[in-house]
C-alpha cells in the first residue's frame, strides 16, 4: 500500500511538471522512498533534491528532511546539507510521542514561502510578477492549462504564436479581408473551418484558439431555456434556433453562412451530421430537415431523397413501398449521371437514422451493388521510381530536404498520405552498417488500433535517407506543415518533373511503390506484407491496374531528360 502511494505521488509530480506547475514531495532523508525506481528517475532535467535539518529553521529538534521539487528558487534558499550546529537541542525521550513534534517549524514555512514566491515572481509578468508586461506573456498566462489540449508547453507556445500572428493581421477597416482568409481554411467537404495544429499527444489535429475579443459583438438572440438539459444538447439547440432565425428571411435562403460555435462537440456533430448520442441525433435531424427546407446545405442525402419523394408524390407508408421508391431513386441517379457515392450515402443514411428499415431494403441494395459492380473508379496514376527520385531531387534543390525525405519514404514503404504525414523521428530506426531502415506505423487505416512496422534493406536508399535526416534534424514530425500544404507542394513537384498535377496525387507514391516492388521481386506475398493488404485478390487488381497504367505512360524525350537530370542528385539505382 505504501509503495502504491509513492508511485501515485511520483506520477503526480511528473504530471504537474508537464503542465508547468510547481510540485514537491517531502519525506525523511533516510527513508526507503528515495531508493525506489520511480523516484530515482526524477533526477536532473529541472528536478532538485533539497536536503536540510529542521533545526536550521527554528525547530528544537534535529530532524533531517529531503524535498524533491522543480523550483530553482526554492532550492537556493532551502538546500543546506551541512548543519552549522545549534546548542541546547532537545532530544526525544524514550516514551515521547514523535507525532507531537511532526509539525513544520514556522521558520521553515517562511523559507519555503519565500522560495516559492521568488519562483512565481520570475515566471509571471506585472502585476503578478516582475517580468515586463507584454502581449505574448498575457496570452501565455490565459492559455496555459485552459483546456486539455493546452497542458503541454509546446502546445501553449504554438497557441500563443498563432494568436499573436492573428492579432498582427487583424487591422481595423480590413475585416472583410480577414474573413476571406478565415474561409480559405474550410475543410475539403466545405462544412467547417478548422484552425488546427498536429501534436504528438493527440491523434489527428489539435484545435487552435482564435482571438475573438478583437471583434465587436452584439446580442441577436436572447432567451431562457425552458427546462434543464445537458450542455451539448443546449449548444446544438442554440444553433438550431439561429438556423430558424435565418430561415425566416427569404434573402438568406439557398446561401451558405459562417457560424462560430465555442463547443467542439457541436462543431464535430454539425460537421458530420450525426452522433452516437440519441439526444444529439434528435437535434441533428431537426437541423438537417431545416437545412434542406431552407436550401442552406445538401449534405444529408437520405433527407434529400425523402424531400424529393414528398414533393413529387406521397411518402411511402410501408417498408416495401420505401424499398421500391429508394430503388427508383438510385436508378434515377444512375440515369442522370450522378456519382455512386451519393447513392451509397443515401442508403447508409436511411439505415443509420431509421434502423428498422435495414432488413427491408433488398431491392435498393441490389441496385446499388449492381451499380458498384459496373462502376470503374478513377484512380490516380502510379508514380515511377525515376519520377519519385526526380521529385525528391527537385525538392532538395529548392532547400526542402524534409519534402524530399517524405517523397522517398512514401514511395519505398507504400505509405498512405496520412500515414506518411504522421511519421515522427521516433518512428524511424536506421542501421547504417547493415543498410537497413525500420519504421513504425502507429495508427494505420487497417490496423484496428494495433501498431505496425516495416523494414527495408537497400544500402543505397538507406544512405540517402540518412543524409536527408541529417539535413532535416526533426524534433518530432518529419513533415511539420499541414496536409493542404503537402498536397500543394506535391502538385508543384509533379509539375516540375513534367507531369500533370491532376493525374498524380500523393497517393501515387503508394501505387507506384507497390508496382515497382512487385516488378522487381515478382512476389505478390511480399508486396502484400509491405503494402499491408489483407486480401490477395484486392492487391492483385490494385497492382495489375497500376502496371497497365505504367505501360501506357510514355515520356517525351525532354521530360525523360529532365527527370534523369533531377534524379542524378541521388546515387540510388
Amino acid at each position: 500500500q505504501a509503495n502504491a502511494t509513492v508511485k501515485r505521488a511520483a506520477r503526480g509530480l511528473v504530471e504537474a511538471n508537464r503542465r508547468g506547475r510547481f510540485a514537491s514531495l517531502e519525506h525523511p532523508y533516510n527513508s526507503y522512498l528515495w531508493s525506489l525506481p520511480e523516484i530515482k528517475a526524477l533526477q536532473g532535467e529541472g528536478w532538485y533534491h533539497s536536503i536540510f535539518s529542521t533545526c536550521c529553521h527554528g525547530s528544537p529538534r534535529e530532524t533531517w528532511l529531503c524535498v524533491l521539487h522543480n523550483s530553482a528558487s526554492l532550492h537556493a534558499v532551502l538546500h543546506k546539507p551541512v548543519c552549522d550546529g545549534h546548542p541546547h537541542l532537545e532530544y526525544p525521550a524514550e516514551d515521547e510521542d514523535e507525532d507531537e513534534f511532526s509539525e513544520y517549524p514556522w521558520g521553515l514555512c517562511l523559507v519555503m514561502a519565500e522560495g516559492i514566491y521568488d519562483e512565481l515572481n520570475s515566471l509571471y509578468s506585472e502585476p503578478f510578477g516582475s517580468l515586463p508586461r507584454s502581449l505574448e506573456r498575457l496570452l501565455h498566462h490565459q492559455l496555459q492549462g485552459a483546456t486539455k489540449g493546452l497542458q503541454q508547453q509546446a502546445a501553449v507556445d504554438w497557441a500563443v504564436a498563432q494568436c499573436t500572428a492573428f492579432l498582427d493581421t487583424m487591422e481595423a477597416g480590413k475585416e472583410k479581408e480577414h474573413l476571406v482568409w478565415l474561409l480559405r481554411h474550410a475543410y475539403h467537404t466545405g462544412c467547417d473551418v478548422r484552425l488546427t495544429d498536429r501534436g504528438e499527444d493527440v491523434v489527428g489535429h489539435r484545435p487552435g484558439p482564435y482571438p475573438a475579443f478583437r471583434w465587436h459583438w452584439k446580442d441577436v438572440l436572447s432567451y431562457k431555456w425552458r427546462e434543464p438539459q445537458h450542455i451539448n444538447v443546449l449548444e446544438m439547440t442554440a444553433f438550431l434556433t439561429e438556423l430558424r432565425r435565418r430561415a425566416r428571411n427569404n434573402e438568406e435562403l439557398g446561401k451558405r453562412f459562417f457560424c462560430i460555435v465555442d463547443s467542439l462537440v457541436s462543431f464535430y456533430v454539425l460537421g458530420k451530421g450525426r452522433s452516437s448520442s440519441k439526444r444529439l441525433n434528435r437535434v441533428s435531424r431537426r437541423i438537417a430537415s431545416l437545412s434542406l427546407a431552407s436550401g442552406n446545405t445538401n449534405r444529408n442525402d437520405h433527407l434529400r431523397f425523402l424531400g424529393i419523394t414528398a414533393k413529387t408524390r406521397r411518402l411511402p407508408r410501408t417498408m416495401p413501398e420505401l424499398d421500391e421508391e429508394l430503388a427508383e431513386y438510385i436508378n434515377h441517379l444512375y440515369q442522370e449521371g450522378e456519382t455512386v457515392t451519393l447513392a451509397g450515402w443515401t442508403l447508409s443514411g436511411l439505415k443509420r437514422f431509421y434502423p428498422r428499415c435495414k432488413p427491408h431494403l433488398l431491392t435498393s441494395q441490389l441496385f446499388l451493388r449492381n451499380w458498384q459492380r459496373v462502376h470503374l473508379p478513377q484512380r490516380t496514376s502510379p508514380m515511377t521510381w525515376l519520377g519519385a527520385r526526380a521529385m525528391a531531387g527537385a525538392a532538395y534543390k529548392v532547400g526542402r530536404p524534409d519534402l524530399a525525405l517524405s517523397i522517398l519514404l512514401g514511395f519505398a514503404f507504400f505509405l498512405r498520405t496520412m500515414e506518411l504525414l504522421s511519421l515522427t523521428i521516433r518512428h524511424l530506426r536506421i542501421f547504417p552498417e547493415e543498410g537497413t531502415i525500420i519504421i513504425a506505423i502507429v495508427n494505420s487505416k487497417t490496423s484496428r488500433g494495433l501498431q505496425q512496422s516495416l523494414s527495408l534493406k537497400e544500402p543505397g536508399l538507406v544512405a540517402v535517407i540518412s543524409f536527408l535526416l541529417d539535413r532535416v534534424r526533426p524534433s518530432s514530425l518529419l513533415y511539420t506543415r499541414s496536409v493542404v500544404a503537402f498536397r500543394r507542394e506535391f502538385g508543384c513537384l509533379v509539375r516540375a518533373i513534367g507531369f500533370d498535377p491532376q493525374a498524380f496525387l500523393p497517393y501515387s507514391l503508394r501505387r507506384g511503390g507497390a508496382t515497382e516492388y512487385y516488378q522487381r521481386t515478382q512476389s505478390l506475398g511480399r508486396t502484400m506484407v509491405r503494402g499491408r493488404w489483407k486480401d490477395s485478390q484486392t492487391a492483385r487488381i490494385y497492382i495489375d491496374d497500376a502496371r497497365a497504367t505504367l505501360v501506357q505512360l510514355s515520356l517525351s524525350p525532354p521530360t525523360a531528360a529532365l527527370q534523369r537530370s533531377l534524379a542524378s542528385v541521388w546515387r540510388v539505382a
